[in-house]
């Protein structure tokens, strides 16, 4: 069974990036995220939801050729 909420240092283990860079995502709002902590103290848990919808965001798109290069010349 899939788990439902993962940790920033999961996230960061999953992505292979640097939890610093998670917890920079998740400051700037580009990774969506809840704060189970108390007081000043964050704790973060990100669900697999905003874990696909941030996925998605930053694909890489396949570049469509341009309209110089689809044309003919004779």
């Amino acid at each position: 069974m899939p788990k439902e909420f993962y940790t920033v240092e999961e996230i960061a283990d999953l992505l292979r990036l640097d939890e610093r860079v998670v917890l920079d995502y998740i400051k700037s709002g580009e990774l969506a995220a809840i704060n189970v902590g108390r007081g000043k103290q964050a704790r973060y848990r990100i669900g697999q939801s905003d874990i696909n919808v941030f996925v998605e965001r930053r694909r890489v798109k396949p570049e469509s050729p341009s309209s110089e290069t689809d044309q003919v010349t004779e």
